[in-house]
């Protein structure tokens, strides 16, 4: 006679079956935790931590423009992208430094019109204000600002990372029942 089997009855009808479920839960969820962990940290490593710190901790100080020049940085492309580059001079600490810098973003321009307006936006032989960075004085930025894209980015990879947690949560609290 074949076995009656009670659909409502959760405990297994194999003491073994528990423990590699139990195995294969954690695994799946830890591993999830792990990875999305990693995504926060190298988003937040190298698309957020660089923004902080020349938006919120570098220092400023004034420049002067002594030349600038526009960068074409793909030879290969048929429509290739432009950076502006200006070299700006500026002293910290009793100590002359002289640099090529324009933004945190390091934008590329394809828009002729739009690489013409950032070159014409800041003229040689002129002092503007700057950021430096007080542990590395060498480097300086001219214009300062936030990658839009990266924000998005970054809070994405964090809804992923709580959408782990609480999809551990929510096992861990129906397996204990």
């Amino acid at each position: 006679m074949a076995q009656k089997i009670n659909w409502q009855d959760p405990t297994p009808s194999h003491p073994k079956s528990t423990r590699f479920a139990k195995l294969g839960g954690w695994l799946e969820h830890s591993s999830k935790i792990i990875l999305s962990l990693a995504f926060v940290f190298i988003a937040f490593y190298y698309l957020m931590l660089p923004q902080l710190r020349v938006n919120y901790f570098y220092a400023n100080t004034t420049c002067s423009i002594l030349a600038k020049k526009l960068e074409p940085l793909s030879k290969f492309s048929t429509n290739p992208g432009y950076q502006p580059k200006f070299l700006a001079m500026y002293q910290v600490n009793n100590k002359i430094y002289t640099n090529w810098t324009f933004d945190i973003l390091n934008t590329i321009y394809t828009n002729p019109d739009a690489y013409k307006n950032a070159m014409n936006e800041i003229k040689v032989d002129k002092y503007y204000t700057c950021w430096y960075d007080p542990l590395d004085p060498r480097k300086v930025i001219l214009k300062r600002g936030w990658d839009h894209i990266s924000i998005i980015f970054f809070v994405i990879t964090l809804i992923v990372a709580l959408t782990s947690f609480t999809s551990f949560y929510r096992w861990h609290k129906h397996r204990n029942k």
